[in-house]
């Protein structure tokens, strides 16, 4: 069977949701702005794709790296500069709606995550186990995406 294209992000076109879908108005974290785990280099790395897409739809975008507290000054990402990273709490992660996990740093408590954020998309296969909390599997969800170019 013969699949669909992907875009440059390497997304299907079917799981692709246009602004008017669902994006809009939606708390999205993304964990990592680091290239690699556990270091606090953030240049070519495409989580700020992301987060551009994101809120171009709508989305209210936030960021945890903990090798990143602050994001610095870049040519391209400009309007990114001063923002901060969410503090890792209970409390912090139930406000968002969705989590997509960039960078898999190590120390990264994943099964909170798991624990209180309704939906999940893994880019990197983040550290095993985690087990998910006794939900039905509409109430509870976790993506692992293809991202191959």
């Amino acid at each position: 069977m013969k699949q669909p294209p992907r875009n440059r992000l390497g997304l299907r076109p079917s799981i692709q949701a246009p602004a008017s879908a669902g994006i809009a108005g939606c708390r999205i974290l993304l964990l990592g702005l680091a290239y690699k785990a556990n270091v606090d280099d953030m240049r070519e790395f495409p989580t700020f794709v992301l987060m551009d897409l994101l809120k171009q739809r709508g989305a209210a975008v936030a960021y945890y790296d903990p090798f990143i507290p602050t994001i610095t000054p870049s040519r391209k990402y400009a309007h990114w500069t001063g923002a901060k990273c969410v503090t890792w709490s209970m409390d912090s992660l139930r406000q968002f709606d969705l989590a997509i996990i960039a960078t898999n740093h190590d120390g990264v408590d994943y099964q909170a995550l798991l624990d209180v954020v309704p939906c999940i998309v893994d880019t990197r296969n983040a550290p095993q186990p985690v087990v998910a909390p006794s939900r039905t599997s509409l109430e509870s969800v976790t993506l692992r995406a293809d991202f191959a170019r």
